[in-house]
């Protein structure tokens, strides 16, 4: 996974503010600060959609959970299989396998067919 890049797929706008290049994405936003190339990473986590500190990696688990949780298949889950698949396939493959499927109601992982 690179630690050097935004965390999201698509960028919507880019800014200089000072020694910072900010980065709005489709999953949040990103600061670099451009001395040092280190990337600080925002995403609307908290509480009623705030912006929290977060890793890369801490979003994506994130935002698998909440598809695979729920019943999710609008374009915007499907859009972050997509970007995954494309950017990160590594990480999308090791969470997808890492849990037992899911089944219909009422049957169990071994007889669902």
């Amino acid at each position: 996974m690179h630690k050097d890049a935004p965390c999201g797929f698509l960028i919507h706008e880019l800014r200089v503010h000072g020694d910072s290049l900010w980065v709005a994405t489709d999953l949040g936003l990103d600061r670099m600060q451009m001395p040092s190339g280190e990337w600080t990473h925002y995403s609307p986590l908290g509480e009623q959609g705030a912006l929290v500190e977060t890793t890369c990696p801490a979003l994506y688990e994130h935002l698998i959970t909440w598809v695979r949780s729920s019943a999710n298949h609008s374009a915007f889950a499907n859009s972050i299989f997509q970007g995954l698949y494309i950017t990160h396939p590594d990480f999308l493959r090791e969470r997808l396998f890492a849990a037992p499927p899911r089944c219909e109601a009422g049957m169990d992982a071994g007889t669902a067919r």
